[in-house]
């Protein structure tokens, strides 16, 4: 922060205040998007305004303006956040479980992602009620997401590669649809059920789960496949 004084002279100094460390703006912006994130999961996008956001985030609403121009920026990038987090927690069940990434991943997210508060679900499933009804820029940052985490999982397959991307929209449709439907029923019994359904049919999808799969193979292959100004559309595919 730079404030000038007027001395006695009659002439300006400038004073440098380091009123914060290095870094301080780029933690702030982290703690308010988890809060953001958490609030949108727990209240919608309609049920909770700025001033909530703001309030358990910690911070005034003029101080979350700093941050977010509006509620819409806001939500684009919780979406972004969010889908981002379920793409490293694959890659991570990948690089660490090997072969059987697959089956530890969907033991993990049928049950987890089942049971926790809903500030804490995972943002695939809980954004894409609200990003249906939201405007084009949520949808395209929602669908850029979508892609990523499509090849992540698309890379820790071995199917032949005509078939590892349908695979992998296969796997991704029945772990939403699963924590979807398991999170709205009242009965825990009826909700492990459906969990313990999907996780068995998973187990079962493609042939076998390749081991070893980095992330920044993953990141660097979906980025040099869309430009910024514009979505990615999905591969062709060709045998």
């Amino acid at each position: 922060m730079v404030r000038i004084l007027l001395g006695r002279s009659g002439n300006f100094f400038i004073r440098l205040l380091m009123r914060y460390k290095p870094g301080h703006h780029a933690k702030s912006h982290q703690r308010i998007l988890q809060a953001v994130g958490r609030g949108l999961r727990t209240a919608g996008y309609t049920g909770i305004g700025v001033d909530g956001l703001a309030k358990a985030a910690g911070v005034t609403s003029g101080a979350f303006y700093g941050h977010f121009k509006s509620k819409a920026e806001a939500f684009q990038a919780a979406v972004t956040a969010g889908l981002e987090e379920l793409r490293i927690g694959i890659a991570s069940f990948q690089e660490k479980a090997g072969h059987g990434w697959l089956k530890a991943f969907a033991d993990f997210y049928l049950t987890e992602k089942v049971t926790c508060p809903p500030g804490d679900a995972c943002g695939l499933p809980s954004f894409a009620p609200e990003v249906a009804r939201a405007d084009q820029a949520s949808r395209e940052a929602y669908q850029i997401g979508l892609l990523e985490l499509v090849e992540a999982v698309e890379a820790g397959l071995s199917d032949s590669k005509t078939e590892r991307r349908a695979v992998a929209w296969e796997i991704l449709a029945k772990l939403v649809g699963a924590v979807m439907l398991a999170r709205a029923v009242s009965d825990p019994a009826l909700a492990a059920e459906i969990g313990s359904a999907v996780r068995h049919r998973i187990g079962t999808t493609g042939r076998k789960a390749r081991s070893g799969v980095r992330r920044s193979q993953v990141r660097t292959r979906v980025r040099g496949s869309r430009s910024a100004a514009n979505p990615r559309a999905p591969k062709s595919k060709k045998g």
